[in-house]
């Protein structure tokens, strides 16, 4: 089984979207290797391209790009996916939200 373009596209946005960062913890892992593992956890349990792509993308938009807002990253989403995933992907997004307090974060 090849991986599509598309597949592809979205591990390489998320890679420099995460580009830098760790995942928590004492041993952190690259943070790439989460949104990869739940692409290939969603691919394996037979999930559609589209569910695919937004589980690669799921963090890029509240983690992702520093240098970048979250409406560019939605607008980068949008073109190269479409509205299908772009609103999975927001669906799956925290809201930003400076009111809330850190405990109301990691409950979400």
């Amino acid at each position: 089984m090849s991986m599509s373009t598309k597949v592809l596209k979205a591990i390489e946005i998320a890679h420099r979207a995460h580009e830098g960062q760790t995942r928590k913890g004492r041993n952190a892992a690259p943070y790439i290797i989460h949104p990869v593992f739940v692409g290939i956890q969603l691919a394996r349990l037979g999930y559609e391209e589209e569910v695919i792509i937004a589980g690669i993308l799921h963090d890029v938009i509240e983690d992702g790009y520093s240098n970048l807002s979250r409406d560019e990253v939605k607008y980068m989403i949008k073109k190269w996916f479409g509205d299908k995933i772009l609103k999975m992907v927001e669906d799956l997004s925290e809201p930003k939200d400076p009111s809330m307090s850190k405990e109301q974060k990691e409950k979400t």
